[in-house]
């Protein structure tokens, strides 16, 4: 019987998250799906400078996408006429960016995709907008 040595690989981002960078994947994410849904809408919000800049640890980063991904699924069904995502694509993709974290533990986001994918309710961008840069600039 031949011993095989295994050899554990810690994942860890080369890069540390900023605050930036989060905000640019939601951003994103939100045009995506504007786009998809044929609505003709361009975010213009930008963060301050050295907000935009502050690195995150993967606790932080974590703590961050947990407490977005809570408040969101606590917000209002958005029922009226008007610009909205739904809150499981939030979900995802919050969960998606935790991935790659080391030491990180998407339970609270795991457990809000969950609840959001049995709820099936929709966040308005009046909403997630003004939610997303307090949360950012705190």
């Amino acid at each position: 019987m031949t011993m095989m040595k295994i050899k554990l690989v810690k994942l860890e981002s080369k890069e540390a998250l900023t605050i930036g960078k989060l905000y640019t994947k939601l951003k994103q994410v939100l045009e995506t799906h504007f786009k998809s849904q044929q609505i003709g809408i361009s975010l213009d919000l930008d963060l301050e400078e050295e907000v935009d800049k502050k690195e995150l640890s993967s606790e932080e980063s974590q703590k961050l996408l947990g407490k977005i991904a809570k408040t969101v699924s606590n917000s209002p069904n958005e029922m009226l006429d008007g610009i909205k995502i739904e809150k499981l694509q939030i979900m995802k993709t919050l969960d998606s960016m935790a991935f790659g974290m080391a030491r990180c533990d998407n339970a609270e986001i795991n457990r809000m995709m969950q609840l959001e994918c049995d709820r099936k309710e929709s966040i308005s961008l009046s909403v997630l907008a003004p939610l997303m840069i307090a949360l950012l600039d705190e």
